[in-house]
């Protein structure tokens, strides 16, 4: 049914089981090659181009693929622009030129967007899984106990991060995932932004959709959690902007509603099994994917922010965000913005998505100048 097109249709093959199960039922339902397109990075550790290859050589599509190297930050204006909202996904900038690249073959496009809310497919729920089930300390006693462990441990060490986890009433901790935590929040914002947004926060959110879900288990509320908030307001915001952008229609077969309710009544140990995600559609899908496909790592469609903040965008970080002429010195606390910058550059953890969103914030508030100039 998505296939239906007077216009030249393809999809998006990124390596990743979704995109590849995409491919490999279009095929079936095809008298031509599937159009493909792919986007890689030159960083080993990012670039999913073999993976694609693979899956295009099986089903003989007709594959076209594209590197991206670290100037393609130039787009943030226009991609913030574009959006309308200091929208921080680093995806954005791969999404945007696999699109750009796409509709030089196609008009229509197949994505295999939904798969990960659908079937547990994201690294986070196992290790919130486990915080719900195994951490069984009353609430004020992990307050006091991984409190005090998260605040003596310096931000670049490695557990900083899972000790603020468990410092939170466990049946809500996956309601605080968030690029800024409370406590970073506290110091990064100016008094003044701070006093306009009051109690305010994306957490309080987050946690009332999980308190008021009907889900039988932990592992269906952080599924429909993401469903309500992350699928809709990042994910598919991002395809459709990227895209649109491209004059590119994107569709997505796995979120069709008979399909979608068909996942909702499959237990949750049948998606997430063993620290097996999306198993039951892994197993359902086997008979389509090479088995190095269905074994590999999640990887996302992540950018090398890592690699490129620290060596060749590092002076576009400085320049932009620790600069006398940044509009977000009116807003945002700039010892703490130096001091976040410096910590991705020596961490042991991936602070990056802190700089780019800081990145995302200059790029908008320069492009909104009505918006600077307030008193301090």
């Amino acid at each position: 049914m998505r296939m239906i097109s007077d216009v030249p249709l393809g999809a998006f093959l990124s390596g990743g089981i979704d995109s590849s199960v995409i491919v490999s039922l279009m095929e079936q339902h095809s008298n031509h090659p599937i159009k493909t397109s792919s986007i890689g990075f030159k960083e080993v550790e990012f670039n999913e181009l073999p993976y694609a290859r693979m899956i295009a050589d099986k089903y003989k599509t007709e594959h076209h693929e594209q590197i991206i190297e670290p100037d393609s930050i130039d787009i943030l204006p226009k991609l913030v622009d574009a959006f309308d909202e200091p929208f921080a996904d680093s995806s954005s900038i791969p999404t945007y030129y696999v699109s750009k690249f796409a509709r030089e073959n196609v008009t229509v496009v197949l994505s295999g967007d939904g798969g990960d809310e659908l079937f547990a497919g994201y690294n986070a729920y196992p290790k919130f899984q486990r915080i719900q089930r195994y951490n069984r300390l009353p609430h004020l006693l992990n307050q006091l106990l991984w409190g005090r462990i998260h605040d003596c441990l310096p931000t670049r060490y490695r557990g900083k991060g899972m000790s603020y986890f468990l410092s939170l009433p466990r049946d809500s901790a996956y309601a605080s995932q968030t690029v800024w935590t409370q406590p970073e929040r506290s110091r990064l914002f100016r008094k003044n932004l701070r006093d306009q947004i009051g109690n305010y926060a994306a957490e309080t959110y987050k946690e009332d959709i999980l308190a008021a879900s009907t889900a039988p288990d932990y592992l269906s509320r952080m599924q429909e959690l993401d469903m309500r908030t992350y699928m809709t307001d990042d994910i598919l915001t991002k395809v459709d902007r990227s895209s649109m952008m491209n004059s590119l229609e994107v569709r997505v077969p796995l979120l069709d509603h008979e399909f979608a309710e068909l996942s909702f009544r499959i237990p949750s140990h049948m998606k997430l099994r063993n620290g097996s995600k999306k198993y039951i559609f892994r197993k359902a899908m086997s008979r389509y994917l090479p088995q190095n496909i269905l074994e590999q790592r999640k990887r996302g469609f992540g950018v090398p922010l890592k690699m490129w903040f620290r060596d060749s965008l590092r002076d576009y970080v400085h320049d932009h965000l620790l600069a006398s002429s940044s509009p977000i010195g009116e807003f945002l606390q700039i010892d703490y913005v130096a001091e976040a910058i410096r910590n991705s550059e020596t961490s042991h953890r991936d602070l990056n998505v802190k700089v780019w969103s800081l990145l995302v914030f200059d790029a908008w508030l320069r492009g909104n100048h009505s918006l600077t100039g307030t008193q301090r």
